[in-house]
Formats: structure tokens, C-alpha cells, sequence
């Protein structure tokens, strides 16, 4: 599902590199429409929850199968890899272009 490409407020302003620089981390606006969080969680649990890999190539690490505890952490190492609106949404400009200040 190719993500809508109009970008939303993707800059930080100086108050918000302040406040990341003291915290140790930043909670941004919405970058992701309700299709797109759709989607995304959507194929998380495909990759998560039911170990479906449309690219063929598994995560790295998976610390939680089917079948185990439900309530266990669930721990996936680099899902992108075997999901490709996965690989989408975490290498998407809007969320470099934060990265990047």
C-alpha cells in the first residue's frame, strides 16, 4: 500500500531539540493517517502475531510464537524485513526528515 505522500509537519523546532537533548526522546504529531496506522498495524500482526512473511525473509530475532504466553513481552528483531508495508512505513521520509534534526 504505497502511503500518502503529503506530508505532515515533519520539522522540529528548536524548543522540541531542546526538550529531546534534556529528555532522551521526542512524542511527535501524527505522521500516519488512519489508512496508514491501518495498514501498518495490520501487517505487524501478520509478521507478529501469526509469523506470516510475505518477503520470505524473517525477522532477525523473534521472541514470542504462537502459542506462548499472551501476555509474555513480545520481542520482534527487525520485522521489516519480512513485510514490505513495513519496510514502507520505517524508512518513510517523514519519519527521516525528524530523525535527521
Amino acid at each position: 500500500m504505497p502511503f500518502h505522500p503529503d506530508l505532515p509537519r515533519t520539522f522540529l523546532n528548536q524548543e522540541e531539540i531542546d526538550a529531546f537533548h534534556d529528555k532522551g526522546y521526542h512524542i511527535h504529531d501524527a505522521l500516519f493517517d488512519a489508512k496508514e496506522v491501518a495498514a501498518i498495524r495490520e501487517a505487524c500482526a501478520a509478521v507478529c502475531d501469526e509469523q506470516q512473511y510475505e518477503t520470505t525473509i524473517p525477522p532477525d530475532e523473534v521472541f514470542w510464537h504462537p502459542g506462548d504466553d499472551p501476555l509474555a513481552v513480545r520481542k520482534v528483531d527487525n520485522c521489516w524485513k519480512a513485510n514490505e508495508v513495513i519496510l514502507e512505513a520505517v524508512t518513510h521520509p517523514r519519519l527521516g526528515h525528524i530523525a535527521a534534526h
